[in-house]
């Protein structure tokens, strides 16, 4: 009968201390600026980068996500690997396998 009286005794003991903690605010979260173009008419744009030395086979693990690359050394479209079995083509937006190799490419 004493070790039931001990044991509620402590489980109201613990329940008052979770509960008689205040809680932290967390401050109000700062939106985002929206992104804004100074030009409205398209054209054509020129971007210069450096292609690595070595080929990379993209689906495998260590092929960075959301990182540029080509296919070739002299391809001019560039993609980028969304997830571990896909990769999209930014200039049309097409989804492909990723079961290709491609040169990472640093802008």
């Amino acid at each position: 009968m004493a070790e039931n009286a001990t044991n509620s005794t402590n489980l109201s003991s613990n329940s008052t201390d979770t509960n008689g903690a205040t809680k932290r605010k967390r401050p109000p979260r700062k939106p985002l600026n929206n992104a804004t173009s100074a030009n409205t008419s398209r054209a054509e744009l020129v971007i210069k980068g450096k292609i690595s030395s070595t080929a990379k086979s993209v689906s495998a693990s260590d092929f960075p996500l959301f990182r540029t690359f080509v296919l070739s050394p002299e391809a001019d479209e560039l993609f980028i690997k969304t997830t571990k079995n896909s990769i999209i083509s930014l200039s049309t937006g097409d989804r492909f396998a990723s079961n290709v190799t491609g040169y990472l490419v640093i802008l």
